[in-house]
């Protein structure tokens, strides 16, 4: 008789292993799909077991030597935004996440873009490290890469384009990075692998600790991706941009290489 693989027809040892592998990635959807044979179309299970991710709660002490990662977020209604930032520490990865506005905004009100701009401002002041930046000195020259002074900010263009030009003018480092997920399901693996570990170091905050929970995991096309859980009262999305920051950032600090220690030419220059 052939051996069949399914792991749920395998002894515990085997089950117990690739729960811990997918549980460690975040993927515990694929976990219910593959091997509890479970539908979960319509699920409305948190994506972050809260206790863990209450477990990583402590001082997250950044370096201003350190490279830091910062990543920008508005919502869709642009009447809240999130700005994370992350730094890797050896084995650990520390983050802070800054939710906007302080207050809720009046009827009708939208966030500034200019309250966003002074607080990225203010963090390359506090965190100066250098980090690997690639530019252009001619819209048809060669890419050039060089280091300089940090954090690295990603934001969405669509939503902070204007403000990514006013910045990057003032030569801080803006990286356009769209949430698709393509991007966030990578990234979102990468902070589930993190908590699940206890090497994350987060400061609490309970309006990220919300966030984390209105994230929901739902079927994709290539095995599984993020998505807001829907409001019972009001039967919209839930906010979740913190917590698509959080992912962003910890991914990024510790998937960025190091600046080069001189300028570096590659490609070709575009006709």
């Amino acid at each position: 008789m052939d051996r069949v693989d399914g792991s749920w027809l395998q002894d515990g040892k085997e089950l117990a292993k690739a729960h811990n592998r997918l549980k460690g990635r975040g993927a515990l959807l694929e976990w219910r799909m593959y091997h509890l044979n479970q539908s979960v179309s319509g699920t409305e299970d948190p994506w972050m077991p809260l206790d863990d991710w209450r477990a990583c709660e402590g001082d997250p002490v950044f370096q201003a030597d350190l490279r830091t990662y910062a990543v920008v977020r508005i919502a869709h209604d642009h009447r809240a935004a999130a700005v994370a930032i992350a730094q890797r520490q050896g084995e650990r990865v520390l983050l802070r996440v800054r939710s906007f506005p302080e207050e809720p905004l009046p009827e009708g009100e939208y966030l500034p873009a200019s309250v966003l701009e002074a607080h990225l401002r203010d963090l390359r002041r506090r965190y100066p490290a250098q980090v690997l930046a690639t530019y252009r000195t001619t819209p048809s020259g060669k890419e050039l890469t060089t280091g300089r002074p940090g954090p690295e900010f990603s934001y969405h263009g669509s939503f902070f384009e204007g403000s990514a030009q006013t910045l990057r003018a003032e030569r801080l480092v803006m990286v356009d990075v769209p949430s698709t997920p393509e991007r966030l399901t990578p990234a979102a693996e990468t902070l589930m692998s993190l908590v699940t570990s206890r090497s994350l170091v987060h400061d609490g905050d309970a309006e990220l600790a919300a966030q984390i929970g209105n994230v929901l995991a739902h079927p994709a096309a290539k095995g599984w991706a993020i998505e807001a859980a829907v409001d019972a009262r009001t039967h919209e999305r839930r906010r979740i941009v913190g917590a698509q920051a959080a992912m962003l950032a910890v991914h990024r600090a510790m998937t960025a290489s190091k600046p080069p220690s001189r300028v570096m030419h590659f490609g070709t220059p575009r006709p």
